[in-house]
């Protein structure tokens, strides 16, 4: 259920290409202590593109359009490496408040913490509003882009989920050829050519298109 931008506005700023299986061999990892159990069909592996890195991968076949996972945790006003915009300063930590990790003291991270960038992505990010109880949740869905056999890492673009994405200038390591872009930015950091181009392949968030018709509009 879509939110109006009244409503968003409104909420407090800090409240509580086809896909392909991966060429590498993948080691499958245990979810740890600091994390949540993953959703079904997606597992945790090592990245067969950075060393050291770990990514989401499918364990079983998803079909274009299909949900993968989703997740809704704290709202936060300002975004980190690792939370999801949902709207104009509305993020959304990928964490779970309710499973403490009993050594650490810090909430439990879920799957969402694990979508690596990519320049040709697996999946789309979608923001939607679910009602529980009467009341209305901002959540983040991960839909797979084409059908995705198992063994495909998970990934999204940060640019069309990020309007300032706060790793913005680094080197872009997602190994995707031509479609690479070479440095990670939000959408601000877009090319109008550019900015067409996922907004074609239906990766663009509806709220950065609304921004840059408004910007438009203002302008005459």
């Amino acid at each position: 259920m879509a939110m109006s931008r009244t409503e968003l506005a409104a909420m407090p700023s800090t409240i509580h290409t086809k896909s392909k299986p991966m060429l590498a061999p993948i080691e499958i990892l245990g979810f740890g202590k600091e994390t949540s159990p993953l959703p079904p069909g997606v597992a945790l592996a090592h990245s067969p593109k950075i060393d050291g890195q770990q990514t989401l991968v499918t364990t079983k076949p998803f079909r274009k359009g299909e949900t993968v996972f989703a997740f809704t945790g704290p709202i936060i006003g300002k975004g980190t490496i690792y939370s999801f915009q949902f709207a104009p300063g509305i993020h959304i930590d990928p964490i779970n408040p309710d499973r403490i990790n009993q050594e650490t003291g810090e909430p439990e991270r879920t799957a969402g913490h694990w979508l690596n960038h990519s320049c040709a992505p697996s999946t789309r990010v979608e923001q939607e509003i679910i009602e529980i109880n009467g009341g209305r949740i901002p959540i983040i869905k991960v839909t797979a882009l084409e059908d995705l056999n198992p063994g495909t890492e998970l990934s999204a673009d940060y640019a069309g989920m990020e309007e300032d994405a706060v790793i913005t200038g680094l080197e872009c390591l997602c190994g995707s050829g031509a479609a690479c872009r070479k440095i990670i930015t939000g959408w601000t950091g877009l090319s109008d050519e550019q900015k067409g181009g996922l907004i074609s392949r239906g990766i663009a968030a509806e709220y950065l298109i609304e921004m840059d018709e408004e910007k438009r509009a203002k302008r005459g």
